[in-house]
């Protein structure tokens, strides 16, 4: 069988894994909610679903269209994720192989999609994926002098996740390095084309933003608040800090070492592109407060090509058929933990439906709401489609929305783990908050796995 099949395997095989998920309850998750309500929000005109302005809008825009076409939002947004998924694995593999050989494409191709990380949010309606996969696409293309269509992806992937507008940043200094070496206008020119197919992407957003909020850069200005989070801080020590993402990486895939192998002979071939993006990725999610494990998606793949790369030229330098033999059952060996991980979230997700879906997160499914639905959870919009405004930004966001309560808002959904302080300043608000809010009529009150669930309504 030629190498070239594997590829297929590979991703027939995640396929297989993945589709055979969507045959089970999907418990969606606080972000996922968002995304579906601000899709909601942008498909019926703001009649219904809820709205962070600090988040992009491609993929509420497509999660917003499939609600649009009355299909099921929450199975149909799982199967998109699984495609783009796919697309992405395809996409490391053929970058892997133009940038070093099939071999190294295979190897980091498998990787990535068995990765413990990517496995799991394959599944799940999260940005990450999907604003990777637009990365990738512009990378790729970039390889190929397409610059126009390079920074016209490069922009979707800034419309889909606001950090990827890093990749921009790569781009233009890659441009610029060409230019300080080569002395020629040419090189200026490519790097306009590029700045070119971003704005042709990004403008209309630009506009959009103008005309809603009176600035084009408002909700960005809200997102960077989110990057020194403290609440999502590292904990541990200044080097477990800033060595964070290759830390946890390793623990959930032990073949991460060979990411330093790779990475020294890539230096050595001067593979500028992938470590220019490699290191401005690491560089700017290593500093900021705010770090999830799910943030290492963005720059997964080049780890996985890097990391297949060291695998391909240690085995090289292996002799004999008996250390090259014992090399690849090693290799297999170190794999198992991240299969054992991936199996896992397969057990996870086939668990059976909890209480709380139908109890609280379908709350509002079938009750007649006139008004608008307070909340500090946005879960209960995934199943409802009646209009939610949040109140969860801040303890102080969410004292002068009480202060200024509208009449319009008919219920108040309470959860007090929406709310965590760290001065106190901040829990003194927090105290007033609770109690402006108890101050209406509670009509609903449980407590799940994940603690009380409070729903008021406001009439009196």
């Amino acid at each position: 069988m030629g190498n070239k099949k594997l590829i297929w395997i590979i991703i027939l095989a995640f396929l297989v894994v993945k589709l055979s998920q969507l045959m089970f309850f999907h418990q969606v998750l606080w972000d996922e909610a968002v995304y579906i309500g601000m899709g909601k929000y942008l498909a019926s005109g703001g009649a219904v679903g809820i709205w962070e302005p600090f988040r992009p809008i491609v993929f509420p825009a497509i999660l917003g269209t499939f609600w649009l076409l009355k299909l099921p939002i929450i199975f149909f947004g799982e199967l998109f994720q699984i495609v783009v998924c796919t697309i992405l694995i395809f996409l490391t593999y053929l970058i892997g192989e133009k940038l070093f050989s099939r071999n190294v494409g295979i190897i980091s191709s498998l990787l990535l999609g068995s990765f413990p990380i990517f496995f799991e949010y394959s599944s799940k309606l999260f940005v990450g994926t999907i604003s990777t996969m637009f990365v990738m696409l512009s990378f790729y293309l970039y390889t190929f002098k397409k610059h126009t269509f390079a920074g016209f992806f490069s922009g979707f992937s800034f419309l889909t996740r606001f950090p990827q507008g890093l990749f921009l940043v790569v781009l233009g200094i890659d441009k610029w390095i060409d230019f300080l070496i080569k002395k020629r206008l040419i090189q200026i020119y490519n790097g306009l084309k590029i700045l070119l197919g971003f704005l042709i992407a990004s403008i209309p957003y630009f506009i959009f933003n103008w005309f809603t909020y009176g600035a084009i850069f408002f909700p960005l200005k809200m997102a960077s608040r989110h990057a020194n989070n403290p609440f999502e801080a590292a904990q541990g020590s200044i080097i477990y800090q800033h060595g964070f993402y290759i830390i946890e990486l390793f623990k959930q895939n032990w073949l991460v070492p060979f990411f330093i192998i790779g990475l020294y002979f890539a230096f050595k071939k001067k593979n500028r592109l992938l470590l220019l993006t490699l290191g401005i990725y690491l560089l700017y999610f290593s500093i900021i407060i705010n770090k999830q494990l799910r943030f290492a998606i963005s720059f997964l793949p080049i780890i996985c090509i890097l990391i297949a790369y060291g695998i391909v030229k240690t085995y090289k330098i292996m002799k004999s058929k008996l250390t090259k033999g014992i090399f690849i059952l090693l290799i297999i060996f170190l794999l198992i933990p991240s299969l054992q991980l991936d199996l896992k979230y397969v057990e996870w997700r086939t668990a059976p439906k909890m209480p709380i879906v139908e109890e609280y997160h379908k709350y509002f499914t079938d009750k007649e709401v006139n008004g608008v639905i307070l909340t500090s959870d946005p879960v209960p919009v995934a199943y409802a489609d009646k209009k939610f405004e949040y109140f969860y930004d801040t303890v102080e966001q969410g004292l002068n929305t009480m202060h200024n309560l509208l009449p319009n808002v008919e219920f108040i959904v309470f959860r007090q783990t929406s709310y965590p302080c760290d001065n106190l300043k901040c829990e003194q608000d927090r105290i007033e908050l609770f109690r402006l809010i108890k101050e209406n009529k509670l009509i609903f009150n449980k407590t799940f796995y994940d603690g009380p669930v409070e729903i008021y309504s406001t009439t009196k």
